[in-house]
């Protein structure tokens, strides 16, 4: 393991390998992809997606650190699919901050099926508050499908409010999470806060 990669327990006590995730992780990106279900899919990318190639990849990669930020978190204790170091890729989390003058980005977060449930959306929610703290990005925005009640849960959990579109789709809510009001909730663990800031 780098210094630039972390290992963290979930609640569940999964452990996990995070790191920023880079643009040569194409490979890794698409293995995970083949894993998700196809309503994983449609929920996260609000359209029916049969792979992960072309303009789509090419966001999920194209990343700064700085206003395009995301982290790939592997299982270590499974062997890569692509002969990755890391570990069995199983999620993607990541902001991007669409005007460098304003203080919002919006964020994602896609796990493959067999390892949803299992607490690793709270440690990558926390990750995503603290590298945004770390990058100046005061408020993080999530667009959710109304049916997806686990990420409903999951933002609400972490004290995001939802906000009411002016041109509503009834099928998508917005949620907001204020950054430095979510890493004063109980629920932002001191010591996954502190791990992520070595990475973010």
């Amino acid at each position: 393991m780098t210094s630039d990669t972390i290992e963290l327990t979930t609640r569940s006590g999964l452990v996990v390998r995070v790191r920023q995730a880079r643009g040569s992780d194409d490979a890794a990106l698409r293995a995970g992809f083949a894993h998700l279900s196809e309503d994983s899919r449609y929920t996260r990318f609000f359209t029916a997606v049969p792979q992960l190639s072309g303009s789509l990849l090419r966001q999920l990669t194209d990343l700064d650190g700085e206003h395009r930020l995301a982290f790939a978190v592997f299982d270590p204790a499974r062997d890569s699919e692509v002969g990755a170091p890391d570990g069995y890729g199983i999620a993607v989390a990541r902001w991007i901050r669409p005007d460098p003058e304003v203080a919002v980005a919006e964020l994602a977060v896609a796990i493959i099926d067999d390892y949803q449930g299992r607490g690793l959306g709270h440690l990558l929610i926390v990750g995503l508050l603290v590298a945004a703290e770390r990058h100046g990005v005061e408020q993080l925005e999530a667009f959710v499908l109304a049916s997806n009640t686990a990420m409903v849960r999951l933002l609400t959990d972490h004290g995001a409010v939802e906000r009411i579109l002016n041109d509503p789709d009834p099928g998508v809510r917005c949620f907001v999470l204020t950054v430095a009001e979510a890493l004063g909730l109980a629920t932002a663990d001191p010591g996954v806060i502190a791990a992520f800031a070595g990475i973010a």
